[in-house]
């Protein structure tokens, strides 16, 4: 079985925070729910320096939970969605990598990339190895003790999903 994963690149300020609550609003209010969906999930988000080394085949090992995935993907050009393909896995994993913003972004920032790993699940433990050009920029150890409820329809709404997020720096 095979997994896509999906490596989009977006403005980095654009890009919302994993959990961010979808509020419900007035239709709450009235005792109507909207229909969003959502799933639990644990992201794990790296941000990393922007440089000719940091182009090419990026490679990823993953451990999920003592399940061994592999991924790859080409970081050729920034501002593209680039699809990939991953050994197989129970759930889901998504990744993409955000680029510099625009004038919004401080100067300090625009040479910087953030990739984010997205499980489907809730994995208690994930190892990362990520390799560029056969050199290794990553290789951590993350575990997700607590997941907190998000309630994309409201907080009297159905359903509930739980999400936990850790952020690393390459440095």
């Amino acid at each position: 079985m095979l997994i896509s994963v999906l490596i989009a690149c977006y403005p980095a300020k654009a890009a919302a925070p994993a959990g961010t609550d979808a509020g419900a609003g007035d239709a709450e209010a009235r005792g109507m729910c909207p229909l969003a969906d959502c799933h639990d999930m644990a992201t794990i988000a790296t941000t990393f320096r922007l440089s000719p080394a940091t182009l090419g085949k990026h490679e990823f090992d993953l451990e999920i939970d003592g399940i061994a995935v592999s991924c790859s993907v080409t970081l050729a050009e920034v501002g593209r969605q680039v699809e990939a393909v991953c050994s197989s896995y129970h759930e889901p994993v998504y990744l993409r990598v955000v680029p510099p913003g625009e004038e919004r972004q401080a100067p300090a920032d625009r040479d910087k990339l953030m990739w984010e790993l997205m499980i489907v699940g809730r994995p208690e433990a994930v190892h990362v190895t990520q390799r560029v050009g056969g050199r290794t920029l990553l290789e951590r150890t993350t575990t997700f003790p607590h997941y907190r409820i998000f309630r994309p329809n409201g907080p009297r709404c159905a359903p509930e999903c739980k999400l936990a997020r850790v952020e690393w720096t390459i440095p």
